[in-house]
């Protein structure tokens, strides 16, 4: 029993380090920070309807503006 405490313990170790480095993954080379991104993320965000429910009608509540 004690010979599988080492590589359980080690292998607890590589994946907690793992799941750590591997948490960031936001960069400013994947957001959108550019001013044409901007603009269309907020042309994005015109086109919903959040005044309605997505559990209710998801279609309206994505583009219930869109032919504004």
């Amino acid at each position: 029993m004690t010979v599988w405490k080492i590589p359980i313990a080690v292998f607890l170790a590589l994946a907690f380090v793992n799941k750590v480095e591997g948490s960031d993954n936001f960069t400013e080379e994947n957001s959108c920070s550019s001013s044409a991104c901007v603009q269309i993320g907020e042309e994005i965000l015109a086109s919903m309807d959040s005044t309605g429910s997505p559990c209710e009608n998801f279609y309206n509540y994505a583009c219930g503006n869109w032919s504004s």
